[in-house]
This record gives structure tokens, sequence and C-alpha cells, in this order.
């Protein structure tokens, strides 16, 4: 099977990629940020580590559920490719924060808003969640991976703009990068989710440098042009597999 990692710029169209490799090749596609909402939800290890670690505050009371999803504090929908395939191994991470959910007693589900704010405050607490939900995901991600090799899957890809420098890089048989220039992802943004180009500007400079994923990824797919022109690069990088 080959395990493969999409990255790319916010922005740059990752979306339609992974869309047409679903639709075109049959290739299950898992995106973090959805895997990652999925296991913070209760009944999940990792959902136990958070309320270990984090605030009542950062808690919805006993049955609520979140239907926050602003872009900020986005986690991911917890919509994959891979159904019914359980938590896995998830959950892992050690943290020297002494606040802990004390007070919470029921199991209502994580206040993504809430928590962001809480976390974003603090350079010590965003450490503190990235060091029990990443090495949760990753280990996630390594079990669908096995499951699905035995199932004799052919293709397995895992996007995520945080793919490089990560503990999961090492895991992948190679990357792309999805490449779009900054004025097109600077428009996409503004008519698809409206921000402001102050906004644009804080996240472009929040990323890795273009010669990074150029680097680092064999395959660079140029995502500025048609659709077709777009459909065109992925069948040459397909057939090169």
């Amino acid at each position: 099977m080959h395990f493969i990692g999409i990255t790319g710029g916010v922005g740059a169209g990752k979306s339609f990629i992974l869309d047409y490799l679903r639709s075109q090749y049959g290739a299950v596609v898992l995106l973090t940020d959805d895997l990652a909402q999925e296991l913070m939800l209760p009944g999940h290890e990792l959902y136990q580590k958070l309320r270990e670690h984090l605030p009542a505050s950062c808690f919805l009371p006993d049955g609520d559920k979140n239907y926050e999803n602003a872009d900020h504090d986005r986690a991911g929908s917890g919509n994959t490719d891979l159904e019914n395939a359980g938590p896995g191994q998830a959950g892992s991470g050690n943290a020297d924060c002494k606040q802990t959910g004390s007070g919470v007693t029921g199991q209502g589900e994580i206040n993504r808003r809430a928590m962001a704010e809480w976390m974003y405050a603090d350079q010590a607490r965003i450490d503190l969640v990235n060091s029990l939900v990443h090495p949760a995901v990753v280990r996630e991600i390594l079990f669908r991976r096995d499951r699905l090799a035995e199932e004799g899957r052919k293709y397995f890809f895992v996007e995520s703009a945080l793919l490089l420098g990560s503990d999961l890089e090492p895991c992948l048989d190679e990357c792309w990068y999805i490449y779009t220039s900054e004025e097109n992802r600077r428009i996409r943004l503004k008519a698809s989710r409206g921000y402001s180009d102050e906004k644009i500007t804080a996240i472009f400079r929040a990323q890795l440098p273009e010669e990074v994923f150029r680097k680092k990824c064999r395959i660079v797919i140029d995502n500025n042009g048609t659709e077709e022109e777009s459909r065109a690069e992925i069948d040459l990088a397909m057939a090169g597999l």
C-alpha cells in the first residue's frame, strides 16, 4: 500500500486534490484535523486525558454537543474515509501542567471555542494540548494504516498543513506538496472564508516557507491553473507510484 502525506498552505485547494484522489483512484483519504476532533469526543482515550488537564470551562454541560466550528479553533469534523475503524491505540503524551478538569462531573463534549481561547492565552497551554493531541493522532493514523494494508487497500493519503517536521512524516512513504501562489490563496481565502488581508498575512507568516515544502516533498502539484490541469498533474504523479 502507498502511504502518502499531502500538505500545503492554507487556501492551496487541497480539498479538490483529495476529492479527485478519492473519486478517480479509490484512495482512502484522512484529514488529521478531522481525526483529532473525532478522538476528542467522549469515549476516546484522548478525551479522558484532556479532561485530566483542561479546566472545567473547556467542557460543555452533560449531554450538550458542540456545534461551534470556527476556523481558528477547528480541529476537524470527524469525517474520515475509514468507516468503523475504531479508536485503535489513540491517546498518549506526558504533561507537566497542574491545571486539571476538577469539577467536570459529566461527559459533555469539549467546547472547542472555549478550549481555543484558554490554550492560546499561554504558550505552555498550547504545548500541553499539542503534547496530548499530536501523539494520539499519529498512533491512530498508524493503526488505520496497518488495518488498511491488511485489507489490501492500495492508497492511503493523509492531509495535514503541519505534516512536515511532525512525528508522522518519517512513517510516510513520501510527501506531496500542493502549491498555489500566495496571490491566488489570498483570493480564495477572502472569497471562501471572508478573511481580512491582515489575518491572511498573519497565517502566511506562521507557515513554512515554500522552499521547505519543495525540498521535503517528492511531488509538487501546481494547483494554480484549471481543474483539468490539476487533474492531469495528479494523474502523472499517480502513474509514477
